[in-house]
């Protein structure tokens, strides 16, 4: 795990500041049963080699925008390694399978966005926009959404939320 923060006054302009994190996954043992082989259980749709993010924040009076990249790396979708998946593929004259077959699906980064605005010490009102791009599945990554895939963001597509914060 390492994380980096950066803070930068702008003077006039407020401040900006840079917040990454990145964890990279070692091991993971996994065992389904007290009577089950220990199994290596990293790089698969649940629990990825690499994955991090980036916050970009910037604050102007009572005004705050935050930009967050979430990424990870491709990952394997069927750990078992007992699947291939393929979004073009056909059958060949000897009964083979010939296509762009994979078990692995493609690396994602996902965009968020939240504009924040205080009214008082007590009231804030917040716009959240999650998966900012509108970033689609890629193809295997859709192709093995019953397989349960990591692409939840992907699926529910670019959404929305308002909040207000009031304390009494």
């Amino acid at each position: 795990t390492a994380r980096v923060f950066y803070e930068f006054d702008l003077a006039d302009m407020g401040s900006l500041s840079i917040d990454a994190f990145t964890q990279h996954n070692i091991t993971n043992e996994f065992q389904a049963t007290p009577a089950s082989e220990v199994t290596e259980d990293v790089g698969d749709f649940a629990d990825p080699e690499w994955l991090g993010t980036v916050d970009t924040t910037w604050t102007y009076g009572d005004w705050l925008v935050s930009h967050r990249v979430r990424w990870q790396n491709e990952v394997l979708i069927d750990p078992l390694r007992q699947r291939l998946y393929a979004s073009n593929w056909e059958v060949q004259e000897d009964g083979s399978y010939a296509g762009n077959l994979t078990n692995k699906s493609d690396s994602r980064f996902i965009n968020d966005l939240s504009v924040r605005y205080t009214f008082d010490e007590s009231t804030t009102v917040q716009l959240n926009i999650l998966n900012l791009l509108d970033r689609k599945p890629d193809e295997n990554g859709a192709i093995s959404a019953a397989a349960g895939h990591f692409g939840v963001d992907e699926r529910l597509g670019r959404r929305f939320s308002l909040r207000l914060n009031s304390k009494f």
